[in-house]
């Protein structure tokens, strides 16, 4: 995985699991802050249901999300980001969560 890589991982209640630290560089928050933390702390006015329709559309369908997002950093400055994000699914087929990566797009 390439070092400019935003990495984030959720469980299905939309909580951080995990975060590489270019994810605490580029967000600003260490990881013993996000872990636990819902993942609307990255979001313009942490909205409840950040993700957009479509991609909470693909996740339910168990398929994989890209596109162009606008978050936000802890202290406040905005970052924009091309994202991806895989669903996690169980041997049983249940959705358990999600793995975003993301590439910086702020100073492209």
């Amino acid at each position: 995985m390439s070092s400019h890589s935003i990495l984030s991982i959720t469980n299905a209640e939309g909580e951080f699991t995990e975060v590489n630290p270019r994810f605490e560089e580029i967000f600003g928050y260490s990881k013993g802050e996000l872990l636990g933390q819902e993942i609307g702390i990255i979001y313009p006015d942490g909205e409840h249901n950040p993700f957009h329709p479509s991609a909470t559309k693909a996740l339910v369908e168990n398929s994989i999300w890209s596109g162009e997002e606008k978050l936000q950093t802890k202290t406040g400055e905005t970052v924009y980001v091309s994202t991806s994000i895989t669903p996690k699914i169980d041997n049983d087929g249940n959705h358990i969560g999600n793995i975003a990566l993301r590439t910086d797009l702020t100073s492209s």
